[in-house]
This record gives structure tokens, sequence and C-alpha cells, in this order.
């Protein structure tokens, strides 16, 4: 049985509890239960989080991890791909497991996930959530002779800095740098 996430409003629990998961529309005319594989990755597989959350505020999302049989037909691809590819539900986890970024993949169940598939139901948090588009960092590339730049990091740090913060390394602790 192949294992997966179905995120949902947490409105919805006692409706999932009392007779699974109901499909949903999506991008043109696909209708289904949408889901992801469970990965090694939190941040990877719960990463639809940060795009469905905002929509289901102030009582927030949860997960329902369900298990589909593994020659169950599904549907996998990237969300915005019309030419998503139709797999068995064991076939669509390799699909998945096998990309080097997986952003934006989804899998589509074409029915009704039963309440006998679901194996719970469970918080998420938002710490597992990561964009699926970088936000955008505007970086500067200074010109002109160096005199006109600003000075220098300072080499010493701040008084009020602790110990583990070494020189003009202040950011990166100790721990992390393997001193």
């Amino acid at each position: 049985m192949a294992f997966f996430v179905h995120l949902t409003p947490r409105a919805n629990i006692a409706l999932v509890q009392r007779s699974g998961v109901r499909t949903s529309p999506g991008q043109g005319n696909v209708r289904g239960v949408f889901c992801f594989p469970m990965l090694p990755s939190y941040a990877v597989t719960h990463q639809w989080l940060h795009a469905l959350e905002p929509h289901h505020e102030p009582q927030g999302m949860v997960a329902v991890d369900v298990r589909i049989p593994d020659d169950e037909p599904v549907t996998v691809g990237h969300f915005d791909d019309r030419d998503a590819r139709r797999v068995t539900a064991l076939e669509a986890v390799r699909v998945v497991r096998s990309l080097k970024d997986p952003g934006g993949w989804e899998v589509v169940v074409p029915r009704p996930v039963l309440r006998r598939e679901v194996e719970r139901i469970r918080e998420v948090g938002r710490a597992g959530a990561r964009p699926l588009v970088p936000e955008p960092c505007a970086h500067t590339v200074p010109t002109g002779p160096p005199d006109l730049f600003l000075p220098p990091f300072p080499t010493e740090p701040p008084v009020s800095v602790p110990d583990v913060f070494l020189h003009f390394q202040w950011a990166i602790p100790e721990q992390v740098r393997g001193d």
C-alpha cells in the first residue's frame, strides 16, 4: 500500500473521520483527491502547506495520511503540467522519489479516499512549508573605486555577542562551522 499525505482545512476533520476524503476540483477539468507521497523529508512532503494554508486561515490545515492500494490508478505530475502521467500509486511514489526537486509535484487519486484508507489525521506546522518559488532577493554589486564603499566589516564582535561567535563570522555558531 502506497502512503500519501492529503492536506485539508481543519474544519473538515469530522467529515474525514466520518466518510473519508472527498474529491475536489483542480486546474482545468481535473477532479480528485490531491496528495503527495510520504517522503523522508518533512519539508518536501508538506510543501503544499505554504501555498494552501493562507486560504484557510485562521483555523489552518491538518494532514490526512492515507494508504492507497499499490495498483490503484492515479495521475502524477507537476501542478501546471497538462501532460501528467497516468500510473499506479506505487509507480507515482517512485516517480516523485526519483526527482531531483519534487517541488510543485502532486498525485491525484481520481476517486474519493474511503474512511478505511485514512491512516490518521494529524497537526502540521508551518516549519515544514517551503515556498514553491523562492522569494526574490536583491543583490547589489558595488561599483566605483573601493574608497567609496562602506567601511569593511569590523574584525571584532560587539561586546554583547556570546563567545560562540567569532570575529566577523558572528552569524555562524561554532557548532555549525565545525570549530
